[in-house]
This record gives structure tokens, sequence and C-alpha cells, in this order.
């Protein structure tokens, strides 16, 4: 089944979306060294599946902690490496980026009570600051916010998701007003998703999911196919505990 899902995917993707698709392929792992704190690294490289290209490689980092049942924090740090469209300066045929993030993540709905087969439905709020800094060109400043359902299956494998992004960015434009520079925010993008996530043990899953990047600027719209896998590697907190054998002393 998951096989039939990539392919439609990957047909329905190069068929309908030809004049602008992206590939993003992510692999990550997490580990939780106390009950409160989990850190995920990851790696992604981006295909141009428009201009059959290579786009850009990432290596992402991040630590959550859990403040309440409900609520997290979160610090995030991405380190992007993509051809230098500013060859001409010093070059260099590749350059390089920044990004930092922090916010909170707010689970409205942890699990409702299990009905009709144990299936479960969640609903997570996140709100990130975010700066990124690119090599020859201004800082971006964002404000993130982001709604997703998630909808488990009664199999407990299979889960879908759909998710609703916006990113407003402070300083989008800018003009020199009494020779000060006078910054102008702008709602850039509108992001929409959906997909599936396969658990293929415990602590390894598999995703798979399309992306629609809706740009308010002059940009053009972009479909991006998602591919990722995630690995959980367990703390000693977590693995279970072995029982001591009891020893007997005759009497």
């Amino acid at each position: 089944m998951m096989i039939r899902l990539l392919f439609f995917c990957l047909l329905f993707t190069n068929a309908t979306f030809a004049q602008q698709w992206m590939s993003w392929n992510e692999c990550s792992i997490g580990y939780q060294p106390i009950k409160k704190i989990n850190i995920q690294i990851g790696g992604q490289y981006r295909w141009n599946g428009s201009e059959q290209q290579y786009n850009k490689t990432l290596f992402s980092a991040r630590v959550e902690y859990k403040l309440k049942r409900m609520i997290q924090c979160q610090i995030r740090y991405r380190r992007a490496w993509m051809p230098n469209d500013y060859f001409y300066l010093d070059q260099v045929p590749q350059t390089y980026g920044h990004r930092i993030a922090a916010g909170v993540e707010w689970d409205i709905l942890k699990t409702l009570p299990k009905k009709e087969g144990g299936r479960k439905i969640g609903v997570q709020v996140t709100s990130l600051w975010q700066l990124e800094q690119f090599k020859f060109k201004r800082a971006q400043e964002y404000w993130r916010n982001k709604m997703q359902i998630n909808y488990e299956f009664a199999r407990k494998k299979w889960k879908t998701f759909f998710s609703l992004e916006h990113f407003y960015r402070f300083n989008q434009t800018y003009r020199f007003v009494d020779e000060q520079i006078d910054y102008q925010g702008l709602l850039n993008e509108w992001r929409y998703e959906c997909g599936i996530r396969y658990a293929i043990k415990k602590n390894q899953a598999f995703s798979m999911g399309i992306l629609y990047r809706d740009f308010q600027t002059l940009r053009e719209d972009q479909i991006v196919l998602q591919l990722s896998y995630h690995l959980d590697i367990a703390g000693d907190h977590l693995l279970p505990v072995r029982k001591k054998e009891q020893t007997t002393t005759p009497k």
C-alpha cells in the first residue's frame, strides 16, 4: 500500500504540477535524555523538479522542553547550503544561510477518549519567532503560526495529518524616512499540507505528504512532495527495567 501511495504522489506531482514543484527528502533522529526534554537532529535534501536541478541541503536541530502535559517550548536551528546566486561577488559556487527560531507548541487535544475501535484525534498549535540570515542578503524576520490536525486510525500504525501555517515577515519592504530606515511587514506566505505517517516500529516512522506554498508576493507558488524517515533513540529512563531474580535461601 505504501508503494502505491508513493507512486501516486510522484505521478500526480509530475503530471499536474510540472510547472513549479519541489521535492524535499529528510531523515531525522530523536533522543530524549530526560522525560521533559526531547532533542532532534536531521538532514534534508531539496530538489527543484521544475528546473531539474539541485536546490539546497539543510542541517537542523531542535530542543523541546515540556512545561506541562499540553505545552512545550522549542528552540530551533538550521544551517543551509545552496548554489550561490551572487557568484560574481566572491567567485564561490556555494553559499550558506543560518536560521534560529523559538516559540511554544500547545497540544489542545492531547487525546480524545477512545471511541469506535480506539481512534484518536489531536490538534496542535505552534507559534514561532524566526530569524534567517544569508550571505549578501538582508536578514529575514518572521512570525510563524501553525495549526495541525492528526487522525490516528484504529490499527494505530497509520496516521493522517493536515496543517495550515502562515508566515508574517516583519521586514518585507523598507524605505528611507528622515534619514532612517522604515520597515514594512507583510503576510508573506500561506502553507497547506496533508499527508500520512506509517509507524514501521515503535521507534521508527515514515511520512509522506504534499505541501502547497501560497506566496503572497510576486514569487510563483509551489507544490512540494515531502518524504521523511524518523528514528527515536530511547534514553535510559525509557528503557524497560529488568526485574531482579529473587533468590531463596534454605532455612
